[in-house]
């Protein structure tokens, strides 16, 4: 997998058209005839084709778009950017019909002294501190007014490597309770692979001056993530993760 990997970017990065340098690529060869992503069949151009060199795959540039990135690159020329643009999966709580590609529902969610609630579209609108209204969100009420105890929140998403990445934006809000509160949260979020090793990806801290950050946690390899949502102190606070969506 390594091979095909470094392989990919090189060949993405080197040749825009595999036909210019043939006379260079002794040995290469031209045996790929089918690129499949995510189970869809890319167009394979006639003239400029994948191909097998020294034992790495190699593709041309031309072909990144229609695998779902975006490539561009810097003004000297030194720098390639791929963005990915894949298709979107929003995360729900509730359980997913057949046929409905477009949702992943949550494979675990626990609360202890806390109340949560991931929905998709949902007529329950939440505002963040802008007064921005969002009806896609993971929300937590953390806390339950006992002196030192502990609200938690922790949520499980069953991802099978199929995703790209993670993208929301998550900040401190106010929606059921009176007022903003100035009880600080913490955001821990867990990465499993199919070995079941599981990796701290990071640890976010928001309280209610920071505005809405962007989070961002690629998934390549990724057999399961985690959000761990928690609070400690006497006092409630809400937190929202909105227009939470993993891409394919």
């Amino acid at each position: 997998m390594k091979k095909f990997i470094s392989g990919f970017v090189c060949g993405a990065i080197l040749f825009g058209g595999v036909t210019v340098f043939a006379a260079d690529l002794k040995g290469a060869l031209f045996n790929i005839n089918n690129v499949e992503v995510d189970g869809k069949k890319i167009t394979v151009n006639s003239q400029n084709k994948p191909f097998t060199f020294q034992g790495y795959a190699y593709f041309p540039s031309y072909m990144l778009s229609d695998m779902g990135y975006t490539p561009s690159r810097s003004s000297d020329g030194k720098t390639i950017t791929l963005n990915s643009t894949g298709k979107k999966v929003y995360a729900t709580g509730g359980a997913v019909g057949p046929g409905i590609d477009y949702l992943i529902a949550a494979s675990d969610v626990v609360n202890t002294s806390a109340l949560s609630s991931v929905a998709y579209d949902s007529s329950t609108i939440i505002r963040d501190q802008k007064g921005t209204t969002h009806s896609n969100y993971m929300y937590a009420m953390l806390g339950d007014n006992t002196p030192d105890s502990k609200g938690q929140v922790k949520i499980t998403y069953q991802v099978d490597e199929k995703y790209r990445q993670f993208n929301a934006k998550a900040g401190v809000i106010q929606h059921q309770l009176g007022n903003m509160s100035t009880q600080p949260i913490t955001l821990t979020v867990y990465t499993t692979d199919k070995a079941g090793q599981t990796t701290l990806y990071g640890t976010y801290n928001y309280t209610s001056k920071q505005s809405l950050t962007n989070l961002i946690v690629p998934l390549r390899y990724v057999d399961k993530i985690t959000f761990t949502m928690s609070s400690v102190g006497d006092a409630k606070v809400e937190f929202a993760m909105f227009d939470p969506v993993f891409i394919k």
